[in-house]
């Protein structure tokens, strides 16, 4: 039984005194490669936020006698390419936006290992307006999912950040006597009309998107006066 410390390539010799017919030792001998069973990882990732349609990079100075066997693979390949699953640091393409974890397993004729790595892809909220219609002075008018609807980048509810605002027929802000509107800051928010008129209603949406600049959507509101003489 031998053990090596040393990576490398050894030969074994055997040498056998039978005492054969002529006197002579009988040898043979073989070859043996030692690899070494411990290597320093060293692989990194150059970014972990990106926008759709952009690539994440890898860097691989990992150092090891034992040649290594590399796969790749992604949570969810939808909308996921790999530019070579057993590459040393491929580039991963990522056109949908999500959570992602990217996994490598090196294999080595004496030891394996497995590295995670995680990626967040972002994009622009989308905002879309259904008509609104009309409403009457003094009477509640809601903004519900019918009649608004948002495609967020994140799940994550603390970056999602709306604000809103009534414009009049001039695209000025409408007076403050003329609405009240229960939150500013709400997804559905409930809006009274005192004037009637026809209004703008704009909602500004900030979620953390790729632009650097704030996505906004406007939809008209007629506001029939509800009392006559």
């Amino acid at each position: 039984i031998l053990t090596f410390n040393t990576s490398g390539t050894y030969t074994l010799k055997v040498e056998v005194d039978g005492f054969g017919c002529n006197r002579t030792k009988t040898k043979a001998e073989a070859a043996l490669t030692v690899y070494d069973n411990t290597f320093v990882l060293d692989l990194t990732q150059d970014k972990d936020v990106i926008c759709e349609g952009e690539k994440v990079s890898f860097t691989n100075n990992t150092t090891s006698s034992d040649p290594l066997d590399y796969t790749w693979s992604v949570s969810s390949m939808d909308g996921v390419t790999i530019s070579d699953v057993k590459s040393t640091a491929p580039e991963i393409t990522f056109t949908k936006y999500g959570d992602y974890v990217v996994t490598v397993v090196m294999d080595g004729k004496c030891s394996d290992q497995t590295k995670t790595f995680n990626v967040r892809v972002n994009k622009d909220p989308e905002v879309t307006f259904s008509p609104l219609g009309f409403t009457c002075t003094n009477n509640t008018f809601t903004l519900t999912s019918d009649l608004v609807s948002y495609v967020w980048n994140s799940v994550k509810d603390t970056e999602k950040k709306v604000t809103w605002s009534v414009l009049d027929n001039t695209g000025a802000a409408a007076a403050v006597t003329a609405y009240t509107i229960d939150d500013v800051n709400a997804q559905y928010p409930i809006l009274t009309f005192n004037t009637s008129g026809t209004y703008t209603l704009k909602v500004e949406v900030d979620d953390l998107g790729c632009s650097g600049t704030k996505t906004t959507a406007e939809a008209a509101l007629i506001v029939y006066d509800n009392t006559f003489v």
